[in-house]
């Protein structure tokens, strides 16, 4: 329970908390004629699941699911919907994607591992910016390029990665909708989209060679630490694969574009002047103007489904033979 509660809150956040009803099934029989809130006052206070409980405002409910009676069947039905218009009535406004944490899907663990170019082997929570790190360009060339911004860096959280593993043994952990190559060297793919026998770039900077490796296994894991560490080229090896610095929030060539002034600045300020005009917000660990910019393209996102979603409905309303539309008037 304490690991699905962790899941839970990694994946969505924890202001998704008090939007959650959670259902508790086969009531009849594990209740046992106890009150489900009398069972849940004895467990510890100090326990995660009560604090779980707190945070959701004890909207929890249990039901019969195996119930075949028509009257318990309703009285659930309508229990259900009051627990459900309860949730509604103290939320200003519903839960959607642009509420989801945004490091949620585009970060490394800290303990993911980069090659800097004196061939230490250096966490990516311990890196910084001027490090020189190795990646591959697009013809398939090993070479070191500089570390020139975070756009996520936070220490004290959790989350939910992919975890890739290629038939080798070697195991990438990344957000799901970060990019890596897949295939070709010029192919992204996001990290939730990759299967088993896909191939993916493994880099021996040792050997000062990349060869594919088809991929074994892809599983969800619950790992510390939220870090996105972008090169100049917009590419980097971590854990010995080779993956983008960018992710689904924008398409990677556009978001590589629109980095272009950052990345300028760079490499004419100097670094005391670059960092200045560059303020990271301490607590979510991103700069400033990038929260800025990812608050606009959520907010259009969300404009952009519900127009998509008004226009849908509207077709399928046309579309129904028993509707007769009204006149028009010009």
């Amino acid at each position: 329970m304490v690991f699905m509660i962790s899941f839970f809150q990694s994946c969505l956040g924890k202001k998704a908390t008090a939007h959650t009803l959670l259902v508790f099934t086969h009531g009849q029989s594990k209740l046992q004629n106890k009150g489900l809130s009398t069972i849940l006052n004895q467990i510890d206070r100090n326990h995660p699941f009560s604090q779980f409980i707190g945070d959701m405002r004890e909207t929890y409910l249990a039901v019969d699911n195996k119930a075949t009676d028509p009257y318990v069947r309703e009285r659930q039905r309508r229990a259900l919907l009051q627990q459900i218009c309860s949730i509604t009535a103290r939320n200003d406004k519903p839960f959607t994607d642009a509420d989801i944490p945004y490091y949620m899907y585009w970060c490394f663990p800290g303990d993911g591992v980069c090659v800097t170019e004196d061939s230490q082997s250096v966490a990516v929570s311990q890196l910084k910016a001027g490090d020189r790190v190795l990646t591959v360009d697009s013809t398939g060339s090993l070479l070191y390029e500089d570390l020139f911004l975070w756009s996520h860096a936070i220490s004290q959280t959790q989350a939910t990665f992919v975890s890739i593993t290629t038939e080798q043994g070697k195991v990438l952990r990344l957000s799901p909708g970060h990019f890596l190559h897949v295939e070709t060297v010029t192919n992204l793919m996001t990290a939730q989209d990759v299967r088993p026998m896909d191939s993916v770039f493994v880099v021996c900077p040792d050997l000062g060679m990349m060869r594919k490796e088809r991929v074994l296994s892809v599983e969800r894991v619950v790992g510390r630490g939220l870090y996105c560490p972008h090169t100049t080229g917009g590419s980097l090896v971590v854990d010995g694969v080779l993956v983008s610095c960018y992710t689904n929030l924008l398409p990677p060539t556009i978001a590589h574009q629109a980095l272009a002034p950052v990345r300028f600045l760079y490499h004419t300020l100097p670094d005391s002047y670059f960092r200045f005009l560059l303020p990271y917000d301490q607590e979510s660990g991103m700069p400033k103007l990038l929260m800025y910019l990812r608050r606009l393209l959520c907010q259009g996102k969300e404009i952009k489904s519900g127009l998509h979603l008004c226009v849908a409905r509207l077709q399928k309303l046309i579309s129904m033979e028993q509707v007769e539309l009204p006149p028009v008037l010009l």
